[in-house]
């Protein structure tokens, strides 16, 4: 399945464009980056019983109960379901102390056996 590539400039996604003005389309790693990002933003189950993948953000992802590692596993299996995902060598998360705010990092292997990779905010 054909799938267009998206640029993200701060928190505004929009289909991107090539120099010539062409629509520009995602395979291989660069849409496993792109739909396991997707896929780290939805929330799953969450509101209006929607089912689609994604992470409990608002119940286990800011549960104090729930341990980093924990946490660290569920946004893991999100990532390795993402079509396309074959493994997952990096997954690093930094909390900020003073704004309490969260980033992740992570880089894999896709089908392709190219490298896929994104960053996202997590709070």
């Amino acid at each position: 399945m054909t799938q267009l590539a998206l640029q993200q400039t701060g928190e505004v996604w929009d289909v991107y464009f090539d120099e010539s003005g062409d629509l520009v389309e995602a395979s291989g790693a660069v849409e496993t980056s792109q739909n396991s990002k997707f896929r780290l933003q939805i929330i799953a189950g969450e509101l209006f019983e929607d089912t689609r993948p994604g992470v409990p953000w608002l119940t286990d992802m800011v549960d104090p109960r729930v341990s980093i590692d924990d946490k660290k596993q569920i946004l893991r299996n999100v990532i390795l379901s993402t079509p396309g995902a074959v493994s997952l060598e990096r997954l690093d998360i930094a909390v900020d102390e003073a704004t309490g705010t969260a980033e992740g990092s992570f880089s894999g292997t896709a089908q392709d056996g190219e490298t896929f990779s994104a960053s996202i905010n997590l709070a």
